[in-house]
C-alpha cells in the first residue's frame, strides 16, 4: 500500500540517501546513477529472450525481448526488424530462459 504517508516516508528516505532533493514542492533526481541504467525501459521483466544473429556462424546479440511478447513477435518463422535490417527467426531456445 503506497498511501500518502508511506509515499512521503519513501521520498524522505531517498532524500536522506542523496537520491532525491525537495525544493519548492518539487522532487529532483540527484543521484549520479540513473534508473534506466539498471533496467530496460522496454520491459521490467528479468525473463527476457536475447535475439542473436547467427549469420556466417557468428553469434552477435542484436536485441532483447520480454517473455510475454515472444509468442506474438519472435516465434519461429517470424521476421525480426533491427536497425532497418530483416532477420528470420529460425530457432527459439527455451532452455536458457531463467525460470
Amino acid at each position: 500500500d503506497f498511501g500518502t504517508k508511506k509515499l512521503w516516508d519513501v521520498l524522505e528516505y531517498l532524500e536522506k540517501e542523496g537520491v532525491l532533493h525537495y525544493v519548492k514542492k518539487k522532487w529532483y533526481w540527484m543521484s549520479e546513477a540513473y534508473p534506466t541504467e539498471e533496467i530496460s525501459l522496454r520491459s521490467a521483466s528479468v525473463d527476457n529472450f536475447v535475439i542473436i544473429d547467427t549469420t556466417d556462424q557468428q553469434e552477435q546479440v542484436i536485441g532483447e525481448m520480454d517473455k510475454a511478447s515472444v509468442p506474438t513477435l519472435i516465434y519461429e518463422g517470424a521476421i525480426y526488424l533491427h536497425e532497418g535490417e530483416q532477420y528470420a527467426i529460425h530457432k527459439l531456445d527455451y532452455l536458457f530462459l531463467p525460470r
